[in-house]
């Protein structure tokens, strides 16, 4: 307990490439309760809104079939054509708004 208490331990940085030591030791040494926090957030958001559930399933599949594409092959969805580097910038336009509300 006393370990916990020695205000006398922290100090302010010197310099950034302290900063950025510790954030890597900070990272590397509780990594298992970010991952454990941001899956339970993650569940919780999933869980809550039924829309981002369905937003999520659906721009994982238009990534999986643009991915699949051949470079320079022409996509058609829904009646309208698109490149393969195209049809990723428009699945991001039609994704963000479902995933935002």
């Amino acid at each position: 307990m006393a370990r916990v208490r020695n205000y006398n331990r922290a100090s302010k940085p010197a310099n950034i490439a302290v900063i950025s030591r510790r954030v890597a030791h900070n990272v590397s040494y509780y990594y298992t309760n970010y991952a454990f926090i941001s899956a339970l957030l993650i569940v919780y958001c999933v869980i809550s809104s039924p829309l981002l559930l369905l937003a999520i399933v659906v721009s994982g599949t238009a990534c999986y079939l643009i991915s699949t594409q051949k470079k320079g092959k022409v996509v058609q969805i829904g009646g309208h054509s698109f490149i393969a580097k195209r049809s990723s910038s428009s699945m991001c336009l039609y994704i963000t708004p479902a995933s935002i509300f």
